[in-house]
C-alpha cells in the first residue's frame, strides 16, 4: 500500500542581519518613509478640513445643519423659548 501525504510542512528560518538582503531591508525603509509622508498630508488635509468648517467636527453634521451665513460667519441658532420654537417647527 502506498503511502497518502496529507499535508506538507514548512518551517521559517530566523536568518541573521548579515544573511537579509540590502534591497529587502532598502524596501522596507521606503515604505515606512511613504508612509509617514502620505499620513503627514492626510492630517495636513483633514486639518484643514475641520478649518473650513470652522474648528467644528465635520463627521457630526447634525451640529451644522441649521446654521446662516452672515459675512462668511456662521452663526448656530439657538432659540431663547423652547415653546415659540416647536410651535413653528410643527406649522
Amino acid at each position: 500500500m502506498d503511502r497518502v501525504l496529507l499535508y506538507e510542512e514548512f518551517r521559517l528560518i530566523e536568518r541573521s542581519d548579515n544573511e537579509v538582503n540590502i534591497v529587502w531591508k532598502g524596501a522596507h525603509l521606503l515604505l515606512f518613509f511613504l508612509a509617514f509622508i502620505f499620513g503627514s498630508f492626510c492630517t495636513f488635509c483633514f486639518h484643514m478640513l475641520m478649518y473650513l468648517f470652522d474648528e467644528k467636527c465635520v463627521l457630526f453634521p447634525k451640529l451644522l445643519s441649521i446654521t446662516s451665513v452672515r459675512h462668511n460667519v456662521i452663526y448656530e441658532f439657538i432659540p431663547e423659548d423652547k415653546e415659540k420654537a416647536d410651535a413653528v417647527s410643527a406649522n
